[in-house]
Order: structure tokens, then C-alpha cells, then sequence
């Protein structure tokens, strides 16, 4: 399989023929989270819960695309926010495949690039928090 992803679809626009890494993906190698408190005798009591793929923080990072393709997707994603609603992110690497509805990380700067030039954006960076598989 691929180093770099190999689908990349974001609020249903398609990015081809681009190399991008998944970002913080090891979010998605459970669907448990959980935490462990300390008696004063030493013992420890675990809470687990699964939560599935809701409420996952991650990341696309590309290596460079089209503007006008970057413009679609944010044009959509915003759309998508104007609306109360989330969106579809599928993308899949050699370790993970991640199918989700999401929503943008407003904890920390959600899209982000370096330079452009000639109609390219160079490292292009989208961070999302996910609302759970797409059924």
C-alpha cells in the first residue's frame, strides 16, 4: 500500500493525484476511551467507555493542491457549518481507514497553508473533530 493517503474525499470534494498524511489518526485505533483513578491503598478503578468514532480530533495535512480545489472544499465545508449540519470525511492511509462526519476544530486553527504560486497552495492543513461513523 501507499505511504500517502489514497482517498481523500472532504464535505464531498474528491482531491486526486495529491500526496497528504493523516494527522493524530491513532484516535481512531480504539473506539475506547477512558481513565484511572488512584485509591489511597493503591488501587486502581479504570472507566471505560466507548465512544466509538464521536469526538475525535485529527487531521489532513497535504503536501500542495489547486486552489480552486481548496476553495470548493472549504466553500462546502462552510455551507455545511451556515447549516447546522456536518460533513462526510473519508480518507484512508496504510494504517487507517476513516469514514466519519465532522466538523471543523475550532480548539485550535482548523485550516491552515504555506506559500502559494501559480494557482497552488503548498502545506495545507485541515483539522476536524469527529461526530461519528457514516452509516
Amino acid at each position: 500500500m501507499a505511504r500517502w493517503a489514497t482517498t481523500i474525499v472532504i464535505a464531498g470534494i474528491v482531491f486526486t493525484g495529491c500526496r497528504a498524511d493523516i494527522l493524530d489518526g491513532d484516535q481512531f485505533a480504539s473506539p475506547y476511551r477512558g481513565s484511572v483513578e488512584w485509591a489511597n491503598d493503591g488501587t486502581a478503578d479504570a472507566q471505560i467507555v466507548n465512544i466509538g468514532t464521536k469526538g475525535n480530533p485529527f487531521g489532513i495535512s497535504l503536501l500542495s493542491n489547486e486552489i480552486v480545489k481548496i476553495k470548493q472544499a472549504l466553500t462546502a465545508i462552510n455551507l455545511a457549518v451556515a447549516d447546522n449540519t456536518t460533513f462526510a470525511v473519508n480518507v484512508v492511509d496504510e494504517v487507517y481507514a476513516i469514514n466519519v462526519n465532522a466538523i471543523p476544530d475550532w480548539n485550535q486553527k482548523w485550516f491552515s497553508h504555506g506559500i502559494h504560486s501559480e494557482g497552488w497552495l503548498e502545506s495545507v492543513v485541515f483539522r476536524f473533530v469527529s461526530r461519528g461513523t457514516i452509516v
